[in-house]
């Protein structure tokens, strides 16, 4: 990030905290404001955010927007999940999702109440694993 891109973000970042919603609510409700900035963006706090997602922060906490876009990039694509369903169907003796979850818990420590809500990380992680499994039954 250049040194214009680092000022830019840090006047965003202000730009929300001296917002109205910012003072009225946000301040005195600290876990509010970081389930909402995990909910829509993936982020634990404003810093960890990108540019493009603090504009629409700001946008919407300065009432510029009516609703905040739901931009969590943190999850899993859907090819990435087609791929790891398939591998599983392809692998596993048990087929059902459940049985995935388990699996998915069991090698990450995450517990998914569904595989669409799985992240980018563990996904890839799965992926690969299950691959591993595959090329070493072939042996």
């Amino acid at each position: 990030m250049t040194a214009k891109q680092k000022a830019f973000k840090k006047k965003l970042i202000q730009k929300i905290h001296l917002s109205k919603k910012y003072k009225e609510f946000y301040k005195d409700n600290r876990d509010v404001y970081r389930d909402l900035i995990k909910k829509h963006f993936g982020a634990d706090s404003s810093t960890d955010m990108n540019i493009e997602q603090l504009i629409s922060f700001c946008d919407w906490m300065n009432d510029k927007i009516k609703a905040l876009p739901v931009i969590n990039k943190n999850s899993a694509s859907s090819s990435q999940l087609e791929a790891l369903k398939n591998l599983w169907r392809e692998k596993a003796r048990d087929k059902k999702d459940s049985a995935l979850r388990a699996f998915i818990y069991r090698i990450t420590k995450n517990n998914y109440l569904h595989i669409q809500n799985i992240s980018k990380k563990d996904a890839q992680t799965m992926i690969a694993i299950l691959k591993k499994m595959k090329t070493e039954e072939k042996k």
